[in-house]
């Protein structure tokens, strides 16, 4: 079912963004990627420092959380899992709008070029 909703949004995403005009594309894409950014990097950050605490302050081992920190997750007693959970989908949803932002500029020099 999320396959589903997943290829109907980027359907509606490309429909949408063959009907606005290439250079509004071009800035809005621009402002998204940079507010994914602005909002996903620091979040990014916070995320990785309160998992290495919440490890840390369970007396669990913290290595592996640089490749790949959402296995850790499971690890975590619930009360420490709140906040480290929500950290993480605040810079999951920085990271998304960046990417989302990457593929409109992306769209928008294409339909320039070939002007």
């Amino acid at each position: 079912m999320f396959e589903i909703i997943i290829a109907i949004g980027i359907i509606v995403a490309l429909v949408v963004s063959a009907m606005v005009p290439p250079m509004s594309l071009l800035w809005i894409s621009v402002g998204l990627g940079t507010l994914g950014a602005v909002v996903g990097l620091p979040a990014g950050f916070v995320y990785h420092a309160k998992l290495w605490r919440a490890l840390r302050a369970e007396g669990l081992e913290t290595g592996g959380m640089w490749l790949r920190p959402h296995h850790l997750h499971g690890r975590l007693s619930e009360p420490r899992r709140g906040p480290v959970v929500l950290w993480f989908a605040i810079g999951a949803a920085g990271f998304g709008l960046t990417m989302l932002g990457a593929g409109g500029v992306l769209m928008a020099v294409v339909r320039l070029a070939a002007h």
